[in-house]
């Protein structure tokens, strides 16, 4: 528990502010309390109470000498010497909470970065504000995030692929994502992109062939030709590959994985759907 006292130009007034577990504060005079620890706390329009698991960012502390006109006491002046406190709150991450999983996988190496796909464990409200990548401290890529609503999937992407090696994070800003009675702290994501990292080749094969006509699509299997190849992989259904319709429309999406592990890279996509008609 994190306590904080302030105290009366004569000491006799003592005011504790309590800021863990909950944001509260109580009042003594002459050791003698007269008003016992009490809650203090806001609630936003979005549901969320900015007194409840108040983390410390930091604390300072300022001393003022003033003279304050008393015009109903009996002194005309009242010389004081208060003790100033201020604190700065940071809300704690929600990130895990919320962030079923993300695609590329947090923590994970890759070749470059662009396309994001995170699955939300309940549907979001709406979005707002913009993802960033940083490499270090440098700002390299900004996308302002597109307003959603009612979905537990949300796709993006950078302008530009970023393939420089290094050491990346991608941060979404406090609020960037909204839910009926909460919204997202601060997320961050960090990623590796290897130099000469070889994830990215084309496929040697697709089938069904590109640019051709089928009754049906249920599954797609493709084999690439990789220097470096991932080893095997059982499906995942955190995995996502999204199938949309010449309007853009997402139309479903299916599991992958590289379920054979020879010499190529072997790719399965089952569709949780059959598409019999692609408009």
């Amino acid at each position: 528990m994190k306590e904080y006292k302030l105290l009366s130009p004569n000491g006799k007034l003592e005011v504790t502010v309590t800021a863990e577990p909950q944001l509260s504060y109580s009042v003594k005079c002459d050791g003698e309390q007269i008003l016992a620890p009490s809650q203090i706390g806001l609630k936003i329009y979005e549901g969320a109470n900015l007194g409840e698991k108040p983390v410390v960012k930091k604390v300072k502390r300022t001393a003022v000498d003033a003279e304050i006109p008393a015009e109903f006491y009996f002194k005309s002046v009242v010389s004081t010497t208060p003790y100033e406190v201020k604190f700065d709150f940071v809300r704690p991450s929600n990130q895990e909470d919320y962030v079923e999983s993300i695609f590329p996988k947090d923590g994970s190496e890759v070749s470059s970065l662009k396309d994001f796909t995170i699955n939300f464990t309940s549907d979001i409200l709406g979005a707002r504000k913009s993802a960033k990548l940083y490499k270090g401290e440098t700002l390299v890529a900004e996308k302002a995030l597109e307003n959603k609503m009612n979905v537990n999937t949300y796709s993006f992407s950078f302008d530009e692929e970023i393939t420089e090696a290094g050491d990346y994070t991608l941060v979404f800003p406090e609020e960037s994502f909204l839910w009926p009675d909460m919204s997202s702290t601060e997320w961050k994501f960090v990623y590796t992109i290897e130099a000469g990292a070889n994830y990215g080749a084309l496929p040697v094969s697709i089938t069904p062939a590109n640019g051709s006509t089928v009754e049906e699509l249920d599954e797609i299997y493709m084999i690439f030709s990789a220097a470096d190849y991932p080893g095997e992989m059982e499906f995942n259904p955190s995995n996502k590959a999204q199938v949309y319709n010449a309007s853009g429309e997402l139309v479903t999406q299916g599991i992958y994985g590289f379920p054979n592990g020879s010499s190529y890279w072997d790719i399965n996509i089952m569709l949780e759907e059959i598409i019999k008609s692609f408009v």
